[in-house]
């Protein structure tokens, strides 16, 4: 009697197990896209390249347009000849203070050769330019120049899809690689990295 009152209850137990492992299977996937989201909400910051994804070969980038610190439109092109870091970001974002301050020293180190740090800010608003011109000077940086894109059009542009995004493009405007993550760019590890990608336009050949 005992057995066939287990077997009795088993049987009826399978479609309530049945329904719970489909919980399951649909549950799972959205937990794990919840934490990924978290995470590169969160950030991490590392010394060097050390999420860098790079292409090979380089793909052509469409045209990126943006604003200069004047309100004056620009595009990329402006930087060819020249290995050129660009970094999307907003004043609102966590760890852009300590981002942009490397960025900033890199720049400066990098003075003399042919590297161009854009750090291309798409905060909105109608005094967004403004908004970006006091953080550069609380921040004390003297060494990038500020570029506004309120319209996200440059993000889009390249398909960025999260802050930050850094790209790396060649001389010839032809991307080499991105990453998402938060990273120092004054270290020595990203300084050797850049110097490796650092070559002459094909014109220049």
């Amino acid at each position: 009697m005992s057995t066939r009152s287990t077997a009795e209850g088993d049987g009826r137990n399978w479609p309530r197990a049945i329904l719970w492992l489909l919980l399951l299977c649909l549950a799972v996937p959205g937990v794990i896209g919840l934490h990924k989201a978290l995470s590169k909400s969160a950030g991490r910051t590392v010394e060097g390249p050390l999420e860098f994804v790079l292409h090979n070969p380089p793909p052509e980038v469409p045209v990126v347009a943006f604003n200069d610190a004047r309100g004056k439109p620009m595009t990329l092109d402006a930087f060819r000849g020249k290995t050129v870091l660009l970094h999307l970001w907003t004043t609102s974002l966590p760890g852009s203070a300590e981002q942009l301050g490397s960025l900033d020293r890199l720049q400066q180190r990098f003075a003399r050769e042919r590297l161009e740090v854009v750090a291309l800010s798409l905060d909105t608003g109608d005094d967004a330019r403004a908004v970006v011109r006091a953080w550069f000077v609380r921040a004390g940086l003297r060494h990038l120049k500020i570029y506004h894109d309120p319209t996200a059009g440059a993000a889009r542009s390249i398909g960025a899809t999260e802050l930050p995004t850094t790209v790396l493009l060649d001389a010839d405007g032809r991307e080499r690689g991105r990453t998402h993550a938060v990273l120092l760019w004054d270290s020595e590890a990203a300084a050797t990295f850049l110097r490796e990608q650092l070559t002459p336009a094909r014109s220049a050949r």
